[in-house]
């Protein structure tokens, strides 16, 4: 797998990602993500801060999914207990959905990891709608532990954190 920061000429590919991903999930009466989030413009902020990366396949030059990797807590994040003091956090992990179970989530985590340890950091914190069940066991099964939950404009959202 190669991961890469992305770049402008990859909004196209992302943003079909997403479509697929908001139909998958509202296939599953996960009504996590819409035309609202994530947006374009969304990707675009995360491309020009360079927080946001790429994963292509061996062998391949499609992009398969992205990981955005920042130290920015959103408002609400302050109704958990965390234990670490120097954080990365995690938003908009997606895998196109034509391409889930192959361990593309999980290798987007641990390069999360890698990259928030390489930056001296203590923890990943993350949040996760409370209704996808299925992403709340991955990040269990990945070593986070929920540190409190927060409301956001879909609902309620879990908070998790793991110690490096």
């Amino acid at each position: 797998m190669r991961i890469r920061p992305a770049q402008t000429k990859d909004l196209g590919p992302l943003m079909g990602i997403a479509k697929r991903c908001i139909v998958y999930l509202d296939c599953q009466k996960i009504n996590q993500w819409d035309e609202v989030y994530p947006a374009e413009k969304d990707f675009e902020d995360d491309i020009i801060k360079e927080d946001l990366f790429v994963m292509i396949p061996p062998h391949e030059n499609v992009i398969r999914g992205c990981i955005c990797i920042n130290g920015l807590e959103y408002p609400g994040y302050e109704n958990a207990r965390w234990d670490g003091s120097e954080f990365a956090v995690v938003h908009k992990i997606m895998v196109d959905p034509l391409y889930e179970g192959l361990g593309f989530g999980r290798y987007a985590m641990i390069f999360a990891e890698r990259i928030a340890c390489c930056q001296k950091k203590d923890s990943i914190r993350l949040d996760c709608f409370q209704v996808n069940t299925r992403a709340n066991n991955f990040y269990r099964g990945l070593g986070y532990v929920k540190k409190g939950q927060t409301l956001f404009r879909k609902g309620m959202f879990n908070l998790y954190e793991k110690l490096l």
